[in-house]
Formats: C-alpha cells, sequence, structure tokens
C-alpha cells in the first residue's frame, strides 16, 4: 500500500559532516531477497534515506512477501522513523500523509562483523492494512546491503539478481537516470501510438544487462548500451509523433464525398444489440446498446450512440459524423475538444465486412462521455442487425437532432 509522508525532511544522502555518525550509520538498504527461478521474489526489506540530523528523523520504504503473505509501506516520500541511538521507530502513513496506527521498532546491532536491523516488535491496529494474505509477514532479521538507497521500483532485483551488471546499475546515479529516460520515451511512444507496453522498458533493461555482465568493465558496456538504447527511442518517439500527427490530419481532413455517399447507403439506420449484464449487489437484468446513423449530407452522418456496461454505467453521445480522408465516418467534438490528457475526442466509426465499429484510440472520448465502467473503443454492432429507422420525424425533433443540425449550418 503506497504511504506519504505527513512532514517535510531535509535530505542528506551524501552525508554532510553536521549529520551525525550515528544518524548516517542508518542510511541504505538492509534486507535480503531470494528469487526462487520461477518467477517469484520473496524476502523483505528496509530502505532508509532522508535523514534529518536536527529531527532525528529518517524516511524509510519497507517491503516483505512470502508465499504466504506481503506486507508494504512505501509512497512518493516514505514513512517516518524516528531514530534514538541504536534503535528507531517507524510509522506508517496513509495516503493522505496522515500518521496511521502501525509501528515498526528496529534495533541496529552487530552480529558476526555484520551490521544489521532486528525488528524488535510491530504494534498498532492498522498494520493489518498494510498486508495482504493470510497473515502478517515481518521477518525479524535485515542485514545492511549497501549505505545507498536503490530505486522504489527495483530494490528486489538490486538485491535478489547476484549479476556483476546489475550491481553496477544498482549503485549508479547517471545509469538509472539513463533508465528513467527510457521510461518517460517508452510512456511518450504508449501515449502517441495508444498502446500500453509498459514491459518494453523492462526487456531492454534485461537485455543490456545480460549483454554487460560478462565485460571487462560493466559500467562502459552500460553507458554505452543505455546511450544506444536511448538514441533509438528519441528516434521511434519522433516516428511515432510523426505518424500521430498524420493520422490527425487524416481523421480532420474531409475525404472523397462520392465514396463517403457510398458508405453512408451502406451504414445508414439504427442498430441495436442486447445482452446480459449485472449490478454490483449480483442482480441480473438485461442491457440494449443503441446506434442510429442518419444522412445529413453528401458526406455527413448525425449519429447518436448509448451504451450500457456493468453495474449500470453507461456511455451518451451524439451528433456530425463527416467521411474523412482516413475511409471513416469522424466525429469531432465541437463542445470539449480537449480531454484532460489534452487528446482531442475524435469518434471513428469504421465498417468491416460484419460490423460496424467504434475507434477511440487513447480513449479521450470515453474519458468525456462515459461513465467509469463504460468506453466507445472496439464497440461494435454486427452490420445484420441494421435496420430502416421507423420513427425518423421523432428522431429529427428531439434535441439531440436539432442541436446537430446547428453544427451543421455553421
Amino acid at each position: 500500500m503506497a504511504t506519504v509522508l505527513l512532514l517535510s525532511l531535509s535530505g542528506c544522502t551524501n552525508g554532510p559532516s553536521s549529520v551525525q555518525p550515528s544518524i548516517l550509520e542508518w542510511q541504505g538498504e538492509w534486507g535480503h531477497w531470494t528469487a526462487d527461478g520461477r518467477g517469484h521474489t520473496y524476502g523483505a526489506s528496509i530502505s532508509i534515506f532522508g535523514c534529518n540530523a536536527t529531527a532525528l528523523t529518517c524516511r524509510f520504504r519497507y517491503d516483505s512477501e512470502s508465499p504466504q503473505s506481503r506486507c508494504t509501506g512505501s509512497g512518493y516520500d516514505g514513512n517516518l522513523l524516528r531514530i534514538s541511538d541504536s534503535r528507531a521507530k517507524g510509522q506508517f502513513f496513509d495516503y493522505e500523509g496522515k500518521p496511521s496506527e502501525c509501528y515498526l521498532e528496529f534495533e541496529k546491532v552487530q552480529s558476526s562483523g555484520r551490521k544489521e536491523l532486528r525488528l524488535l516488535s510491530h504494534s498498532g491496529v492498522e498494520c493489518s492494512r498494510y498486508c495482504t494474505g493470510d497473515r502478517l509477514n515481518y521477518p525479524s532479521a535485515y542485514p545492511f546491503r549497501t549505505a545507498a538507497a536503490y530505486p522504489p521500483d527495483t530494490t528486489r532485483d538490486c538485491f535478489a539478481d547476484s549479476r556483476k551488471s546489475r550491481a553496477v546499475w544498482c549503485g549508479d546515479r547517471k545509469i538509472q537516470e539513463f533508465d528513467q529516460q527510457l521510461k518517460e520515451l517508452g510512456l511518450r511512444i504508449d501515449t502517441l501510438n495508444h498502446t500500453n507496453n509498459h514491459h518494453a522498458i523492462r526487456s531492454v533493461r534485461e537485455g543490456i544487462l545480460t549483454q554487460c555482465d560478462g565485460a571487462a568493465d560493466a559500467r562502459d558496456c552500460l553507458f554505452s548500451a543505455y546511450t544506444k538504447a536511448v538514441a533509438d527511442w528519441q528516434l521511434s518517439e519522433k516516428d511515432a509523433r510523426e505518424a500521430h500527427g498524420r493520422d490527425l490530419e487524416a481523421m480532420k481532413t474531409p475525404g472523397d464525398p462520392i465514396q463517403g455517399s457510398k458508405l453512408i447507403d451502406r451504414v445508414e439506420g439504427v442498430y441495436r444489440r442486447r445482452f446480459q449484464n449485472a449490478t454490483a449487489d449480483g442482480r441480473k437484468y438485461t442491457s440494449e446498446n443503441t446506434l442510429e446513423i442518419v444522412r445529413v449530407s453528401e458526406d455527413t452522418v448525425y449519429f447518436r450512440i448509448h451504451l450500457e456496461a456493468y453495474n449500470t454505467s453507461t456511455c451518451s453521445l451524439s451528433g456530425l459524423a463527416r467521411y474523412s480522408r482516413k475511409g471513416v465516418l469522424v466525429f469531432a467534438d465541437p463542445e470539449s475538444p480537449l480531454d484532460d490528457l489534452n487528446e482531442p475526442c475524435l469518434l471513428q466509426f469504421e465498417e468491416t465486412p460484419n460490423e460496424i465499429k467504434m475507434l477511440d484510440p487513447g480513449n479521450p472520448c470515453t474519458r468525456l462521455h462515459c461513465g467509469v465502467r463504460g468506453g466507445f473503443d472496439n464497440q461494435s454492432f454486427p452490420v445484420s442487425s441494421r435496420k430502416p429507422i421507423a420513427y425518423m420525424e421523432q428522431l429529427k425533433n428531439s434535441r439531440e437532432y436539432k442541436a446537430a443540425m446547428k453544427q451543421l449550418k455553421r
């Protein structure tokens, strides 16, 4: 469970001389993780960082997992650790930055020539909220690993992966900055391509680590490999941005009106699809999705969509869709041109041999016009369900149709 620190603490990661040695000795990674060879990693660790010599406090992240349970407390700013010489008491904070009733008390000891933290106790009525599984999982011993805190989302790998290349990666801030660049580039490429390829960065990282593990100078190899990977992904982002721009331009540009008219002849009518639905409390009911398409000019249609989703969530939208150079009918939302992610709502209606399908890449129209569980993208109606609209006079007297006609005249 993510946690947020309520207090603002000054950092001392590099150990300024004003910081008491006893505080510095707490900083770093403590614990042990082991990969089981089947894709699971088990163990426990506490990451201590951002110490404040005046307040005698540090921040910390906690994570542990066994086959039966996982306990975690880590967030944007970590939790609070109050230090008193060789002992410290940690307190978890909730999502809103408020202290919770869950405490871990540690003692720093020297055992067989090695430093380790020993968990003296865990207490508080809210500790169970930080754990999943059958029981609380707070192991007793946390051996000292390194004075530099690992990146939060790779702590387990840094503990469990014994490769030389991984050890260099985990301790080198510059290489981690390259890795972060790749993440940011990957997110931008996903946004432009309307994909969710979040495993790509891990695959690239793993390839680089494997490539550099046997190198004479692992750091030099990692530096070179990441430099190349960042350059390659920058080119991929440029290509994705240009392709995205061409796609937007094709959707916004009117297509051949003759081809548009032929398409409208084939798709004009009303489509209905009924299906079994349910509410969150288990009540069953029958839902009906509806799509109406009415020609209003040679290359433009009026449409109305009503879609139903789980637990009474719905999508509702009406307006004008024009035949585009992309070869599909496109609705460009005139009222809300951009959603929260600055993506225009351009809903596409695509004809396939068997279906009329809606496309909402990136879901900007969904975010603007659907309930929490609804969505337009890839929703479809069988061509076989198309019927002539027998209630045309009623449709043309509707508020939605009249509003669309005002847009047509502009």
